[in-house]
């Protein structure tokens, strides 16, 4: 599985700390915006929040003294989650500039780099190599043989090596013009040891 990942604000990229051939993990950071701005306006939220805080605690003790109404009380409780509901937006903000992995895969394509501008174009391509993949067309006579969850042995050809188990997840039910149908076998793939975008044989095995 391939995915072109973008960002979801506009801005100017800051950092791009992985590159093509780089392997990733779901949640890395592999792109930032410039967020200097945004930065500075958490800061101040965050202050605001900190002193209107400190406001309601000092008006609670003179409200204890009856030199306060409770209206005044009101007032400050208000303002406290006005700022912390402005401070948590600021934060949600500043993170939409950090741009992480949706997989955890390799580095095919970077589009972008740091000083460029970020819009509608994606930053970079990614492809998900755990799982992997083997993408099968099955002559029409087989349709009935194979159904989901059947296991599959999965050989590559060179540069890969050996065996590989995987189970069927998707079968095609339509039957294209050659009279194939297209049959979706996922292998598990934790240390790369498959390469992607290889031909392979397949032998289906029931379940």
């Amino acid at each position: 599985m391939t995915v072109n990942v973008g960002s979801e604000v506009i801005g100017v990229l800051a950092e791009v700390p992985v590159d093509r051939g780089d392997y990733v993990k779901k949640g890395e950071v592999i792109a930032r915006l410039d967020s200097k701005v945004e930065q500075q306006t958490k800061e101040l939220k965050r202050e605001r929040l900190e002193y209107l805080a400190r406001e309601q605690e000092r008006k609670k003790q003179l409200f204890k003294k009856g030199i306060i109404s409770s209206q005044e009380i009101d007032e400050a409780e208000t303002a406290v989650k006005v700022a912390q509901r402005e401070y948590d937006e600021a934060v949600q903000f500043l993170a939409r500039r950090t741009i992480r992995s949706t997989v955890d895969g390799v580095v095919v394509q970077r589009f972008l780099s740091p000083g460029e501008r970020v819009e509608e174009k994606p930053i970079m391509k990614l492809a998900q190599i755990d799982p992997i993949n083997a993408e099968i067309y099955v002559p029409a006579a087989q349709l009935r043989s194979i159904k989901v969850g059947d296991k599959a042995f999965i050989r590559p050809e060179p540069p890969g090596k050996g065996e590989y188990r995987g189970v069927v997840k998707v079968i095609d039910p339509v039957v294209d013009a050659g009279g194939m149908y297209g049959v979706r076998v996922e292998v598990k793939n934790p240390k790369h040891q498959l390469p992607a975008g290889l031909k392979c044989q397949v032998r289906f095995a029931g379940k």
